[in-house]
């Protein structure tokens, strides 16, 4: 029985060739704003700010959108799961997702935002760190 944790990142290769430019024009000072307008405003609507706003493909890939379950991650087979938060990877990760496969035909799936979508010809990569009590590895698969 193996027992691992995971961490996941997808990056699509898409748009990298993009360049954008921001124009500030310091003289020009803008519209009046009333002084007991304050705060900040941000609306989610569709997963605008999470997988919307960067190219992010996986779904909870830090598994912390639920504390009881791994939302929008399912079970291959019948796997152990649990998230844990002592004992990962580095120390800018809060959770993992602790898995314990007794068959090699047992593992977990990311449903992603609506889906996976990928582009036929398009490069991804998929990076994912996990530690047995007996290894330590770092893959990256293209």
């Amino acid at each position: 029985m193996a027992a691992c944790l995971l961490g996941v990142s997808f990056i699509s290769s898409a748009n990298r060739q993009t360049q954008l430019a921001l124009d500030i024009d310091v003289a020009n000072r803008g519209p009046e704003i009333g002084n007991l307008h304050y705060g900040i405003f941000f609306e989610e609507i569709n997963h605008a700010g999470d997988g919307g706003l960067y190219a992010e493909l996986i779904r909870n890939r830090s598994f912390e959108d639920n504390e009881s379950s791994p939302e929008a991650w399912s079970k291959i087979g019948n796997p152990e799961w649990k998230i844990i938060s002592d004992g990962l990877i580095n120390d800018i990760q809060t959770k993992a997702l602790e898995l314990t496969a007794a068959q090699s035909d047992q593992g977990i799936a990311n449903s992603g935002f609506w889906g996976i979508n990928t582009v036929n010809g398009q490069s991804y990569a998929l990076r994912s760190e996990e530690h047995t009590s007996e290894l330590q590895s770092r893959e990256t698969i293209s």
